[in-house]
């Protein structure tokens, strides 16, 4: 325990998953909130067609037809939760993490999204989480590419 630590405080506990699988999120969010935990859930959303090269230049590879599928699952998870009021308000904090900006060799893209913001808090408006434009725009573009794939 640090020196700052206090005894009556609960420790912060990482659960790094692709978050491909609602059972897996709902099953870690049902196990540590009645422990008294907080719970952020923090998405990193990239470009699949970013991915993809990343991918093609890494020494281990994930199967190009992983890669996509694990894509479509993510979307399909977080739309489940933004949706679903239950899980949402189970969720303390969440926050929407834009790991890039579109397509960044074309240099229009680049210069219209680079002063802004990356990191984004997701609030909820109507019983459903309220997206940005921008994740919106990103998760449209990512289910486009993906469909054509």
């Amino acid at each position: 325990m640090g020196k700052n630590a206090s005894k009556d405080r609960l420790p912060n506990i990482v659960f790094d998953i692709t978050g491909k699988d609602i059972n897996d999120i709902e099953e870690i969010i049902y196990s540590v909130k009645p422990l008294g935990y907080k719970v952020a859930l923090v998405w990193v959303m990239g470009d699949i067609e970013q991915a993809i090269t990343q991918n093609e230049l890494r020494f281990r590879q994930v199967p190009k037809d992983l890669l996509i599928q694990i894509h479509w699952d993510v979307i399909k998870s977080l739309t489940e939760i933004a949706t679903t009021r239950q899980l949402f308000d189970s969720i303390d904090d969440f926050y929407v993490i834009l790991q890039t900006v579109f397509n960044l060799k074309d240099p229009e893209q680049k210069d219209k999204y680079i002063n802004m913001p990356n990191v984004y808090k997701i609030e909820s408006r109507n019983d459903i989480a309220n997206f940005p434009d921008i994740i919106k725009d990103m998760v449209e573009h990512n289910r486009k590419t993906i469909i054509s794939k």
